[in-house]
């Protein structure tokens, strides 16, 4: 790790407030949506309270405009949502848009133009046989385009986007090695079609083994992956008992997978062959999110619940970390940042209920 002698304050350019009541749950406001309006630079800005999805778009002109999109409930009680896709298109229905909600109990689809609740997923119904597993992790792969959902013990369901969101014959497991008393969840999938290929994902366990994996295969026929790269998990540290260090939060360039992990570490790792790059001491809590920019490849953001947001830049040459920008974000935890290609740089935290927007200076 290498950091330069000068580093940067970023200045705060102005601040969103929500349309909800502080809560000091923890987690209540989740990661800001990095899916993109019809392609365009314009962020669709989307945040989970409790059983609410808040949408902002950003070509509404009045700055505090949200919407809120309600869950529903089950059995009297309200499905708590746990992950959000801000845009999902339908290309073969006149690019129809749909936002997507994730509760243990299935996902929820909401008319974009609307905001109306059109269709909601029991995942634990008789389309599938094991009934004891939980909705973990939701991705999204517009040029399939499928919707993937991981659970517990392993398991991948997937949905069509096409057909009012077809089922396939049966779910695919993704096989995680168990470490000790940790279980093969499926914890987090990842995806970034800016640098990655179409059918490519990472799914990482609750232990925090990582696999690169390609998705094979039709809706007709069912579905397959194939594992093209393993990241095998890390102890912490001085622990007793022994335990190992989860993967919190995942972006990746053309050439690295990078990953933040419970302890404040960031690792980056060649796509290649899965060798470690570098290793960045960047936090002393949890890394809560990471970001690459759009444009500039060796260009990252990573925030954490230790106030801080850090702007990195990282030299292929020599496997070097340069620390160009940072900010401390005074009585609030930051959640999410999503970095864009107008170098707006926006971050979500969960106690004031608020979010923040700097803009970068030019990068050398």
């Amino acid at each position: 790790q290498k950091k330069k002698n000068m580093v940067s304050t970023l200045k705060e350019a102005d601040q969103f407030k929500l349309p909800q009541s502080p809560s000091l749950l923890r987690g209540n406001l989740q990661n800001i949506g990095k899916q993109r309006v019809n392609d365009s630079n314009s962020p669709n800005l989307a945040f989970i309270h409790q059983d609410t999805i808040i949408l902002r778009s950003t070509t509404d002109k009045q700055p505090n405009n949200f919407w809120k999109l309600n869950a529903g409930e089950q059995n009297n009680n309200k499905l708590k949502l746990s992950s959000i896709l801000s845009t999902v298109v339908d290309k073969n229905n006149n690019c129809k848009r749909y936002i997507v909600g994730l509760s243990a109990n299935g996902i929820h689809i909401f008319d974009y133009e609307t905001k109306r609740l059109v269709f909601v997923n029991e995942m634990d119904s008789k389309d599938y046989t094991n009934r004891n597993t939980a909705a973990t992790s939701i991705l999204y792969n517009e040029e399939t385009p499928l919707i993937l959902i991981g659970k517990s013990k392993g398991q991948l369901f997937i949905r069509h986007v096409k057909n009012n969101f077809k089922l396939p014959k049966s779910p695919v497991t993704i096989t995680h090695s168990t470490k000790d008393d940790q279980r093969s969840d499926i914890a987090y999938l990842y995806s970034n079609p800016n640098t990655m290929v179409k059918n490519e994902f990472v799914s990482c366990s609750r232990s925090g083994e990582v696999k690169l994996l390609q998705l094979e295969g039709t809706m007709e026929k069912g579905y397959q992956t194939q594992c093209l790269l393993t990241i095998p998990p890390f102890k912490i540290a001085n622990s007793s008992p022994l335990r190992w260090d989860p993967v919190t939060s995942i972006t990746s360039t053309e050439s690295h997978l990078i990953l933040g992990y419970s302890t404040g570490t960031i690792r980056g790792f060649s796509i290649q062959d899965g060798e470690l790059s570098f290793t960045i001491n960047a936090h002393v809590t949890m890394v809560s999110d990471l970001d690459t920019h759009p444009d500039l490849e060796n260009i990252f953001v990573s925030v954490a619940e230790d106030q801080h947001v850090f702007v990195w830049q990282y030299n292929t040459e020599n496997d070097s970390v340069d620390l160009l920008y940072q900010h401390f974000l005074r009585d609030c935890l930051a959640t999410g940042v999503s970095l864009y290609s107008t170098k707006d740089l926006v971050v979500s935290c969960y106690e004031k209920m608020e979010l923040y927007h700097y803009q970068l200076p030019q990068f050398d």
